[in-house]
């Protein structure tokens, strides 16, 4: 309205009477109409982003930014120099002196003027571009020649493989890169830096590289017919590397020595025919140094540790009393002297994590503190049940997808790891426990547990803003960091998991006869649902609503969040000890007591908060995040009473 309304009105007012292109002419009105259709985009951006007119979530994938930034300099350095030529076209018979009195002209040369130094100087800009997107422009012949000149110097496998990944990473920029020579003793392609698993000699992916005279495509995002039908294993190898491209290097009777792995590039573009030339020429050199300097297939090159395919790979030995991780084989736990056992991972994964100790568990895997070793910084990393290829393909994406959504109390995800098809999810690592464990030392203070809620109600308006349910908000996914920083875990989960193949839940129906829900068999209804169906959540912080199976909405999160503050209160859930009849009684009309009568010191006005937040008729709830963080301040500076209370 506020940009194309003027307009319109204009336009029809024209229609019905001729003298309004007298009285007002474009000219004129042209003041009004043109920056109000201009502010159009500004006033859309503001209505949705600000005010939230349409419920949308926008991602725009690297390779877009990367299109729209060298596009839109362009276009801002030509169009001025293309409507100078026009307007001299046009005013072709009017003197010089007289087009340069009038200040649009004026204007108009000096933004052409800015648009020719532009694109004179056009490689240099866009060359800013490409690095501010991870996307150098290179010199193949500059490139080919540090690499010929170090390869000389390179004395086995491993420093050969080190030169030829770091020249090409400098030249692409990747997401991971890895270079594997054949080991003929072990009849397997292996990795001399270990950081990726070893590829069996006798797989069909490396029968593929034999049959293809170029470059394999194996970007499972976009299957190409190449790739089709290769066997689960081999499809696991490519996801655990994140693999897009083979190259193979071969000897001079064409027979393969290795293999050249590339991942994603970091701008997420696809690989040019100048990419695929350099890749080309690199391997071409690769394949001369390896033959000339007889280093391909040496196996005393390749480090003992390396477990070859063919053979059951070893898990670490995990402590089952306090969690630490130890090498294989470690019978005793060196901390608290308890019995060992298999853990479910290797002590490092993907030559990038090294796995500590475990610090969680629950009905979905297993939660490690670990350390990314080529960053070193401590990680999370929670263990997921086992997924096909395709759907690990698409855990993977929309974990690069949860990971765009920030905030300062939402713990961060880093990204998603497959280790022989079990997947893994990286989170920021918060050393300061969870809920669950500081209420096991008691309950918080009403004001502490107002303060936690006001947090993690802001962090519910930012994702749900993006468009994304959190759906199993319970003390032992609210975290914290050293300095006491709440933090949500395991945002998105649910989102992400909607890919896992577990078997289906019962959903509660109504009794015709009691009109109460029926009873359901605990073992149906105890842990953690997460399945395929519309149930997903843990059940004593489930709303009514999402144990019934209704279709998922911001009331669900703000539901389990009421729940969890009125749980800080209290030092423990109310129906703790039901099981699966404590969802049965929500789902029947359960009251929870006045949270007067576990904290007498809190307000009068608390109390009646939670008596509306956890009501069974949902009118009472707050129906939005936003609704929510309001009423919590409120109770935080609201009535004098109130405050002393709190305080």
């Amino acid at each position: 309205v506020a940009g194309t309304g003027p307009t319109i009105l204009w336009v029809l007012l024209q229609a019905f009477s001729e003298t309004v292109a007298t009285v007002l002419p474009l000219r004129r009105v042209g003041w009004v109409l043109y920056p109000t259709l201009l502010s159009t985009p500004f006033t859309t951006a503001y209505a949705v982003v600000v005010r939230r007119a349409l419920d949308i979530t926008l991602v725009i994938r690297r390779a877009v930014q990367y299109a729209l930034a060298r596009y839109s300099v362009m276009a801002a350095a030509t169009v001025p120099v293309v409507l100078l030529v026009v307007s001299i076209y046009r005013n072709r018979d009017e003197s010089v002196a007289h087009l340069l009195s009038s200040p649009a002209q004026v204007v108009l040369a000096a933004l052409a003027v800015g648009g020719l130094v532009t694109l004179r100087s056009r490689s240099q800009v866009l060359d800013r571009i490409d690095r501010r997107f991870f996307r150098e422009q290179y010199d193949s012949r500059q490139i080919l020649g540090q690499l010929v000149d170090r390869c000389r110097l390179a004395r086995d496998t491993r420093e050969l493989a080190e030169v030829i990944a770091t020249e090409v990473d400098r030249a692409l920029h990747l997401e991971a890169v890895a270079v594997l020579f054949l080991d003929r003793a072990r009849n397997a392609f292996i990795s001399p830096a270990s950081d990726v698993r070893p590829l069996d000699a006798r797989s069909a992916l490396v029968a593929l590289a034999n049959r293809t005279a170029d470059a394999v495509d194996v970007d499972l995002e976009h299957p190409s017919p190449v790739s089709h039908g290769l066997p689960s294993e081999d499809l696991h190898w490519i996801i655990d590397g994140a693999f897009k491209l083979l190259i193979p290097l071969r000897d001079p009777d064409r027979r393969l020595i290795g293999v050249l792995a590339l991942g994603e590039k970091k701008s997420e573009l696809p690989f040019s025919k100048e990419d695929e030339s350099l890749l080309a020429a690199v391997g071409a050199a690769t394949e001369i140094t390896a033959v000339f300097r007889g280093i391909a297939a040496e196996p005393r090159d390749t480090p003992e540790s390396v477990q070859v395919p063919g053979t059951v790979e070893r898990c670490a030995a995990e402590c089952g009393t306090c969690g630490t991780v130890f090498p294989t084989d470690t019978m005793v736990c060196g901390r608290c002297e308890g019995r060992t056992i298999e853990c479910i991972l290797p002590q490092t994964v993907a030559g990038k994590f090294r796995i500590e100790a475990r610090i969680g568990a629950g009905g979905m895997g297993v939660v490690y503190r670990g350390v990314d070793m080529h960053l070193g910084r401590p990680v999370a990393i929670k263990t997921l049940p086992f997924l096909a290829p395709d759907e690990a393909v698409r855990l993977r994406r929309e974990a690069r997808a949860m990971a765009s959504v920030s905030h300062p109390n939402l713990a961060l995800i880093f990204g998603a790891e497959t280790w022989h098809g079990r997947p893994m999810l990286v989170f920021e690592y918060l050393a300061g426990g969870t809920l669950s464990d500081r209420l096991a030392d008691g309950p918080l203070t009403v004001v502490e547990a107002v303060d936690l809620g006001i947090a993690l109600s802001a962090v519910l308006m930012a994702i749900h803003g993006a468009g994304v349910l959190h759906r199993d908000i319970k003390p032992s996914n609210i975290g914290f960091t050293a300095d006491g920083t709440p933090k949500l875990l395991d945002f998105g989960l649910a989102r992400l998991l909607t890919a896992l193949s577990t078997a289906e839940m019962s959903i509660p129906r109504l009794s015709q006869t009691t009109g109460l829900v029926e009873p359901i068999p605990l073992e149906e209804l105890a842990g953690h649902m997460t399945s395929n169906s519309v149930i997903r959540g843990t059940l004593l912080y489930m709303s009514p609503e999402a144990l019934l199976g209704e279709a998922p909405t911001p009331r669900f999160d703000i539901w389990s969040l009421c729940v969890v503050l009125y749980e800080a209160i209290a030092g423990r859930h109310p129906l703790a000890d039901a099981g699966g009849r404590g969802a049965l009684a929500l789902l029947n009309g359960f009251a929870f007591p006045d949270i007067r009568a576990v904290a007498p010191a809190a307000p009068v006005e608390l109390a009646d908060f939670f008596h509306a937040a956890l009501s069974a008729d949902g009118a009472l709830r707050p129906p939005t995040a936003e609704r929510l963080h309001n009423q919590l301040w409120q109770l935080r500076l609201g009535s004098r009473s109130s405050q002393v209370a709190l305080a």
